[in-house]
C-alpha cells in the first residue's frame, strides 16, 4: 500500500488551498467535495502542475516536492485523465495508446490487456473525431494506464457523460487498482459516484481537508431508514461533525455558502463511528440552526 504525505499551500486572489494530511492508497481514494473546494487544485499540485504550490509532496517516502527539491510532472510517475479525453486527434486510437506506452516509466502494463480492459479492441484504427464521448474517455484512461504510473490521477473524467455512459464506465474505472496494482485518486462531487467505487474518501471544503476515512457501504440499517433531502442551508455548532445521512444532507460543504443537496434515496451514512474523522480547525463554525 502507498502513501502519499500533503504538506501544501497555495494561495490565490480569490481562493487559498490548505492541506496538511496523509493518504493510505489503497484503491481508489474520492477526493470529493462541492465545486469550488479545491479538488482539482490539489490534483494539479499533487502532479506538479502547480509551480506556485509551497510546501511538501512525498510519495512512498521518494520528495516530488519540497523547500530543496521539486520534480518536473513528467518525472514523477503519474498518470493524470482530464475531464475531456485531449487525445491527440491526427493519432488513430492505437497510436495513442502507442505513444503513451513508450513513454512508461517503470515495468510496462501489458498493451493487450488494457485493450482489453476498456474495450478498444474494435476501435484501435479509428481517430478520436469519430468516437463518442464515452468512447474518448475510455481511450484516455487506457493511455494514461499505458504509461504505467505509480499513481493515477482522474479528474471528474465521467462529467461530461450522461448516465448510461458512466454506468458502462465505473465498473471499468473500479478494475484498475486490483486488476494494474495502480492506486487511484478520483476527483468528483457526486456521491454516487463515490459509493460505487471508492474505499475511502477525503473531503474538502473551503481549500481545506474537512474529513478522511473509509466510505461506510450500503447496509440494511440504512436501507430501512429514508430521510428527506434538505433544501435550505445549515449550520452546525463548531463541536459538532455530520455524523447521520441526514446530518450530511444538511450540512453546507461550502462554508455555509449553500447546502449540498444529497440524493433521496438511501444511503449509507457517510460517516460513521470510527469509519471517519474530522480536523478540527476544519468544522464548520457558527450558531447552531
Amino acid at each position: 500500500m502507498s502513501t502519499l504525505a500533503l504538506h501544501v499551500t497555495l494561495e490565490r486572489a480569490d481562493f487559498a488551498l490548505e492541506v496538511q494530511h496523509e493518504l493510505a492508497l489503497e484503491g481508489i481514494t474520492a477526493l470529493f467535495g462541492p465545486s469550488g473546494s479545491g479538488k482539482t487544485t490539489l490534483l494539479r499540485v499533487i502532479a506538479g502542475l502547480e509551480r506556485s504550490a509551497r510546501g511538501s509532496v512525498t510519495f512512498d517516502g521518494n520528495a516530488w516536492q519540497s523547500a530543496q527539491a521539486w520534480l518536473p510532472p513528467d518525472r514523477r510517475g503519474v498518470g493524470y485523465v482530464f475531464q475531456d479525453g485531449r487525445l491527440f486527434p491526427h493519432l488513430t486510437v492505437k497510436k495513442n495508446l502507442e505513444f503513451a506506452a513508450r513513454r512508461a516509466t517503470r515495468g510496462a502494463i501489458d498493451f493487450d490487456a488494457a485493450v482489453a480492459a476498456f474495450d478498444l479492441k474494435a476501435l484501435l484504427g479509428r481517430r478520436p473525431g469519430s468516437l463518442s464521448g464515452g468512447e474518448q474517455q475510455r481511450v484516455a484512461i487506457a493511455r494514461a494506464l499505458l504509461t504505467s504510473p505509480r499513481l493515477l490521477l482522474m479528474d471528474e473524467p465521467l462529467s461530461s457523460l450522461d448516465v448510461g455512459r458512466k454506468r458502462e464506465i465505473l465498473p471499468l474505472i473500479e478494475q484498475l487498482p486490483r486488476q494494474f496494482g495502480v492506486p487511484v485518486l478520483y476527483v468528483t462531487h457526486n456521491v454516487d459516484e463515490v459509493a460505487r467505487i471508492a474505499s475511502h474518501v477525503l473531503l474538502l471544503a473551503g481549500g481545506r481537508v474537512a474529513a478522511y476515512g473509509t466510505v461506510a457501504r450500503y447496509s440494511s440499517e440504512s436501507t430501512s431508514k429514508r430521510t428527506p433531502a434538505v433544501s435550505r442551508p445549515a449550520r452546525y455548532c463548531a463541536h459538532t461533525w455530520p455524523s447521520t445521512a441526514t446530518e450530511w444532507r444538511r450540512w453546507s460543504l461550502a462554508g455555509n455558502a449553500s447546502a449540498y443537496r444529497w440524493p433521496t434515496r438511501p444511503l449509507a451514512p457517510f460517516a460513521r463511528s470510527g469509519s471517519m474523522h474530522a480536523t478540527s480547525r476544519s468544522r464548520p463554525k457558527g450558531r447552531c440552526t
